[in-house]
C-alpha cells in the first residue's frame, strides 16, 4: 500500500482511543443521527455512530435513547442531542472528521456531566464518632 505509514496511523488512532475511553452518555437524554447514506460526506458520522453504539459506551446511560433516521433526500448529516437538563445541540457533521465529532460530543457531555459536580466525602473513624 503506497503512502501508508504506521506512524501516521498511530497519530490518528491514539487520540481517538483516548477519547473513546473517556466517552460517556451520562448527561444525555437522547441522540438522533440523521443522514443520507449516499451523501458524499457521511462516512465520519457513520463511523461515529458505530463507535457510540458500542456496549461499553451504551452502558454509561441505559436511559439514553439512540435513534437513527436514514433519509434519501440528499440532506447533510447531523446529530441532534437532548441533554438531561433539557438543552439541545445540533451538529452539522458533513465537514467534520470522526475524531472531531467524538471530541466535540465528549466536550459537551463532560461539561454537563452530573457526576462531575459530585464531591466525594471520605468519612474517617473520628468523623463517624463525632456524629
Amino acid at each position: 500500500m503506497a503512502g501508508f505509514s504506521r506512524a501516521g496511523y498511530s497519530r490518528v488512532i491514539n487520540p481517538m482511543k483516548k477519547t473513546l475511553e473517556a466517552f460517556h452518555l451520562r448527561s444525555m437524554k437522547s441522540i438522533k443521527f440523521t443522514f443520507d447514506p449516499y451523501h458524499p460526506n457521511v462516512r465520519s458520522m457513520r463511523e461515529c455512530l458505530f463507535l457510540i453504539k458500542q456496549a461499553r459506551i451504551l452502558k454509561t446511560n441505559l436511559n439514553c435513547a439512540t435513534k437513527v433516521d436514514v433519509k434519501s433526500n440528499r440532506c447533510d448529516p447531523e446529530i441532534n442531542i437532548a441533554f438531561i437538563d433539557d438543552h439541545k445541540v445540533k451538529f452539522k457533521t458533513s465537514e467534520l472528521t470522526t475524531l472531531d465529532i467524538l471530541q466535540r460530543l465528549h466536550e459537551f457531555s463532560d461539561e454537563k456531566d452530573p457526576k462531575k459536580n459530585e464531591k466525594v466525602v471520605v468519612m474517617t473513624k473520628a468523623k463517624k464518632r463525632s456524629k
